[in-house]
């Protein structure tokens, strides 16, 4: 393993908790706020495309990396919680060899706090100055390191048989979204997107293509019914039982309303 160091690298923090940009003091504690390793300044602006996409992706638990401008731009998210008072802390962070590993400690209510009592979708936006790969370890209550998934976008989705090109993982999308890609089989091929709220969106049968080597190309265009959450998953597959295809590409859904729902 290679040896560990602090992060010589700059780290442009910004925590969002429940809606609410954080400032220097709302880290509560963080090993980070003294050192000088990590700068946590409130008057930090990811941009309106950064924040647009953190805003699509916060209702997803996970770990999203995304590069722009010369930057790692890097989002934990807590998922859907039931009331306020939950966030994310960024316990440490070091930087190896090859790799920059960023610690964060989920943080809940406890049983006397005064909260808001609805939904909320509290994450933590950090900004990184590096090129290397990012780890994300969350720690347990022991402060055990447990793993998130991770997610980078801009890569095709390969998933044997299907190949999806277009959209690729965490893509941004409004009322219409173009499906590109191939499949290699002799069987129809079916996709269909549905919401957050397993509402579907679309569905049909892929018109293909011959692409050679018993690949089949498919380049097509969905029109979206009104969505009802900020995240969607589009299937692609074709086959059923054991012997069924599938391929998935989560997504976030730019144009939604409750409303829809």
């Amino acid at each position: 393993m290679p040896r560990m160091s602090r992060v010589l690298v700059l780290l442009l923090v910004t925590m969002l908790a429940g809606g609410c940009r954080a400032g220097r003091g709302d880290l509560n504690g963080s090993p980070f706020a003294p050192t000088g390793l990590v700068s946590l300044p409130g008057a930090f602006e990811p941009g309106e495309t950064i924040q647009t996409w953190a805003d699509a992706l916060r209702p997803l638990e996970g770990v999203y990396v995304r590069d722009d401008g010369g930057f790692r731009y890097v989002l934990v998210a807590m998922g859907e919680r039931p009331t306020g008072g939950y966030r994310v802390d960024l316990n440490d962070a070091m930087e190896a060899e090859d790799y920059v590993l960023l610690e964060v400690v989920y943080r809940a209510p406890g049983p006397g706090d005064m909260v808001t009592q609805a939904l909320t979708y509290p994450y933590l936006l950090l900004r990184v100055k590096t090129e290397k790969d990012i780890r994300v370890n969350r720690l347990n209550e022991r402060g055990e390191p447990s793993g998130l998934p991770l997610h980078e976008d801009g890569s095709a989705v390969e998933a044997g048989p299907i190949v999806i090109e277009s959209p690729v993982p965490f893509e941004g999308i409004g009322t219409t979204v173009r499906l590109r890609g191939r499949v290699k089989t002799d069987l129809p091929v079916y996709a269909c997107l549905e919401d957050g709220h397993y509402q579907l969106l679309e569905a049909t049968r892929l018109d293909l293509s011959a692409a050679g080597d018993g690949w089949w190309r498919f380049d097509q265009e969905f029109t979206l019914r009104g969505a009802s959450s900020p995240s969607g998953m589009l299937e692609i597959w074709f086959g059923d039982g054991p012997g069924r295809a599938t391929a998935l590409v989560p997504l976030c859904l730019m144009e939604w309303s409750y409303a829809n729902k």
